[in-house]
């Protein structure tokens, strides 16, 4: 990953941490917890109007920048490992 993007990713996850309501922040961008509590960031864009996102699976997780990401399968996995910053949630 260029530096570049790195450090956009950083920023954008630094101010998410600074200037949300500790609330949310709690339930959604807190490091301790799972990203967008633990649902798949790859199945959430390929979900249809009006379904349920997916949960994902503890078993398929992996971290970008001190957070935690949890998928349905290896594929979403790996698809997502490729290219962090291509599909962390833009808050």
């Amino acid at each position: 990953m260029g530096a570049l993007k790195m450090r956009t990713c950083l920023a954008a996850l630094f101010l998410i941490a600074v200037l949300l309501p500790m609330n949310f922040a709690d339930d959604c961008t807190a490091p301790r917890l799972s990203v967008l509590g633990g649902h798949d960031v790859i199945a959430y864009r390929q979900i249809p109007p009006g379904s349920s996102a997916v949960k994902g699976r503890a078993t398929h997780m992996t971290t970008f920048a001190g957070y935690t990401f949890l998928f349905v399968d290896a594929a979403n996995m790996e698809l997502f490992d490729s290219d962090p910053v291509r599909f962390i949630p833009a808050w």
